[in-house]
């Protein structure tokens, strides 16, 4: 399957989170340049250890879809896990919790 085949595929899957088809595809590559383009204050924003090890957490969960949405809230995981006072909405625990200390130590 090329990867043309793969976006077409992806565009008619329905969202995860409500169901509704989308219509469009949007890729991981897409989400980082549109991410890049929104100016966050700095204290606002979390450390870039912690945005990393943040979005590895979420690329090790089941809840991921399409490599890009949290299924348990519907959001593209690079803008919920930017901010620093931001939390990981899985129901059986925030994973994102001890990041911050486990890179302090």
């Amino acid at each position: 399957m090329s990867i043309s085949d793969n976006i077409a595929n992806e565009a008619v899957r329905p969202c995860p989170h409500c169901g509704q088809g989308s219509g469009f595809f949007v890729s991981p590559e897409k989400i980082a340049e549109m991410l890049r383009e929104i100016p966050i204050s700095p204290n606002l924003a979390a450390e870039e250890a912690v945005f990393n090890k943040r979005l590895e957490e979420c690329g090790k969960c089941d809840s991921l879809r399409e490599q890009v949405l949290c299924f348990h809230c519907g959001c593209f995981v690079m803008f919920r896990a930017r901010p620093h006072k931001s939390h990981c909405p899985h129901p059986r625990g925030d994973r994102w919790k001890d990041i911050e200390i486990k890179l302090v130590k």
